[in-house]
């Protein structure tokens, strides 16, 4: 982050049929992807990174779609079920 100071955007909106969820943060390194999947840099593993796997079994069971992408200095995960 370039004036390290952290942040969180979400936003949720309807276009047409769909309904899109978009979530966004600050981070200060690049994530860890292992063995295609996102996985938690907190100290305390045993109570952290459900999340991201919780939300790609939403998209599946609702036939959705869950999409994440960074750059240097944000994170995003974005969530779309049609309704």
């Amino acid at each position: 982050v370039i004036d390290d100071k952290k942040w969180i955007s979400l936003s949720i909106k309807q276009v047409n049929k769909m309904i899109i969820i978009k979530v966004s943060n600050s981070m200060s390194q690049k994530p860890i992807l292992l063995n295609g999947k996102y996985v938690t840099m907190k100290k305390d593993k045993r109570l952290h990174g459900y999340g991201m796997e919780s939300i790609e079994n939403i998209a599946e069971k609702y036939e959705g779609f869950f999409l994440c992408r960074y750059d240097q200095q944000s994170f995003t995960a974005t969530l779309t079920l049609c309704v």
